[in-house]
């Protein structure tokens, strides 16, 4: 297939573990979240963050309740008597991304006395568009659905019920297995009713993201890869790739990067052959004919939209420059261990990258054999690049599958 590195992961469970204190983004594995205020900054105790289970963290030290998960708490003040203060929670998620997808919000609540009160909108969608309102179990006080949002509110104000879920867990279940899952929105505000009541209190309240466990990671397309290379002519590049099977398959896109991270459009709307169950091979010639781009990939597009990439390659005419090495994946379940065929004594800098591109580890060393501890690091594909004390992109990056155990 065009990119086997992760064909098929169930159940993936993505923590919120290290989130630092204050930081208004995070990726993990496949997912980037970003969470923002409109129209101001109303944190409170460095959170977003990370919660351990320690209740010290969240205020009002004799009359609170703590999970583990993602801290958002707030103090509104007297901003939060229209639905146009929120605090945002956004999350978009690699491509390959399948449902159901699952999390919990604990504390969905609001006091005896209208004070103040938890107002949460939840709205998710695919590669298809918008997807239908998620469902809710657990505790699910005063829940609604418009169009495609589920409203959770704490309680309702000026009425007996308002309790909500003190200290109670709210599951949250996205989409299903047929669904690709792009982003998860979630908007979190002060109940308008309760501050309608009582305008000079809906502060200090608070709420906890759980875990996310995701259905499946497939990037697996109906394209059977057999070999993708690139070679020199003359100083001129030309991409060459062959294929065993086709389904469904429109075109290809061919990138080129000057680092192995960022890729920009190379040559485009290249037919595919649709359906086929023959061996196929393609050519393209490149107007390139120095070393300003060295990495290429192949992208590959359904008839449906859907797309996907190759393995990136390392395309030098000045072949003298390129060094290879190879990954051992899953050293004693620690890490993995890079070994060079030459160049034993050079130093040498590796970078690991993450599938969105997020740099997650460093370091200096000199090469031979070197290992790279990953166990801190949730199961995925990473990418990892090397360069020489130059900073020169002399060696190919290479996507590594980590599994940890």
């Amino acid at each position: 297939m065009l990119y086997i590195s992760n064909p098929i992961v169930y159940g993936q469970t993505i923590s919120w573990s290290g989130y630092a204190a204050g930081s208004s983004s995070y990726t993990s594995g496949p997912l980037s979240a970003v969470i923002t205020n409109t129209p101001g900054n109303y944190y409170i105790n460095s959170s977003p963050k990370y919660h351990p289970n320690n209740n010290s963290d969240i205020h009002s030290p004799n009359n609170n309740c703590g999970s583990v998960g993602l801290l958002m708490e707030m103090d509104w003040g007297n901003n939060a008597n229209t639905q146009n203060y929120a605090t945002t929670l956004t999350i978009n998620f690699a491509q390959c991304v399948y449902g159901p997808i699952t999390f919990s919000i604990y504390d969905i609540n609001t006091d005896n006395f209208n004070s103040w009160g938890d107002w949460i909108d939840i709205s998710a969608t695919g590669n298809t568009g918008a997807l239908s309102a998620p469902s809710v179990s657990g505790c699910t006080p005063n829940t609604s659905v418009s169009g495609t949002t589920r409203r959770i509110r704490g309680g309702l104000a000026a009425s007996s019920n308002t309790t909500g879920c003190t200290c109670g867990t709210t599951n949250v279940s996205v989409g299903s297995s047929a669904n690709k899952i792009t982003s998860i929105t979630l908007k979190y505000y002060a109940d308008p009713a309760a501050w309608a009541l009582n305008p000079n209190n809906p502060a200090f309240q608070y709420i906890i993201i759980s875990n996310l466990t995701v259905g499946n990671i497939s990037c697996v397309l109906p394209v059977e890869l057999i070999s993708f290379d690139g070679k020199c002519k003359e100083g001129k590049k030309t991409i060459v790739w062959s294929t065993a099977s086709e389904t469904n398959n429109d075109f290809y896109t061919i990138e080129h990067s000057k680092d192995g991270i960022e890729f920009s459009l190379a040559a485009d709307n290249i037919k595919g052959a649709g359906n086929s169950n023959q061996v196929l091979n393609y050519e393209k010639e490149l107007n390139e004919s120095d070393n300003e781009y060295k990495y290429y990939r192949l992208k590959q597009t359904d008839f449906d939209g859907s797309i996907t990439y190759s393995k990136i390659i390392l395309v030098d005419c000045n072949e003298s420059a390129i060094n290879d090495y190879s990954i051992i994946n899953n050293l004693s379940g620690e890490g993995i261990r890079v070994l060079f065929k030459q160049q034993p004594d050079a130093s040498l800098k590796y970078e690991v990258y993450n599938v969105l591109g997020r740099l997650m580890k460093s370091a200096d060393f000199i090469a031979g054999t070197t290992d790279i501890t990953m166990n801190e690091y949730p199961s995925g594909i990473y990418l990892l690049k090397i360069t020489d004390a130059n900073n020169s992109s002399n060696f190919t990056s290479k996507s590594f599958q980590w599994i940890n155990k």
